[in-house]
């Protein structure tokens, strides 16, 4: 499928997904704070036809497929790319533009401060990479890869895990054009604040 025919399919798509999300009156700005208003959105997003692409704190992205509540306290477990990323919601916000097309409409989450587990000796990103063997049981990522842990075999309740210590994660409609800029993989969301990022991303949307 070409780029031209992808854009076809899912712009209506995206468009069709925020007119649902927010009954058929799309605003320029949403926010939502509660923790399971986040988890009900972002699962939402996820699981619709409309294909979206999660932008990461630190640079790179995933496509993100669904949401729930987690067993770490205040946090959420996001399935970025088939893997588990959790992460504390500080809010989430939905911001689109005045005369903008819907492809420009796109969602931030913004985190707080999630302490690490300590199981390594500093974590020098935004995010560690854990092994949950049981509820909250952290070991290191490598026991993943080995597939056991104290001489044994991994238990099958395992679950490699990306903590994020912090930052913030963009959602835009996979076709978008901010998606197809392939440099916009630099994570340079998480270096502006929320209102700086809406701020250029109206710029491009007004010159396209």
């Amino acid at each position: 499928m070409s780029l031209v025919e992808f854009r076809e399919e899912q712009f209506p798509l995206w468009e069709a997904m925020l007119k649902e999300l927010f009954e058929n009156d799309v605003p320029f700005y949403k926010e939502w704070s509660t923790l399971n208003d986040i988890k009900n959105v972002l699962n939402f997003i996820g699981e619709h036809r409309a294909l979206n692409h999660t932008f990461m704190p630190e640079g790179g992205g995933e496509d993100l497929l669904s949401c729930t509540l987690s067993n770490e306290p205040n946090c959420i477990d996001m399935i970025l790319g088939g893997i588990i990323h959790r992460v504390k919601p500080k809010k989430l916000t939905f911001h689109w533009f005045k005369d903008a097309e819907y492809q420009w409409g796109y969602f931030m989450l913004d985190t707080d401060q999630l302490e690490p587990t300590g199981i390594y000796d500093n974590v020098p990103f935004k995010f560690e990479e854990v092994v949950e063997v049981t509820n909250l049981h952290y070991i290191p990522r490598h026991h993943w890869d080995s597939g056991e842990y104290n001489g044994r075999d991994l238990p099958s309740s395992s679950r490699l895990v990306i903590r994020f210590i912090s930052g913030k994660f963009a959602i835009f409609s996979k076709a978008s054009t901010y998606n197809a800029n392939s440099s916009t993989y630099d994570g340079r969301h998480d270096k502006f604040s929320v209102e700086e990022f809406a701020n250029y991303i109206e710029r491009n949307a007004s010159n396209n």
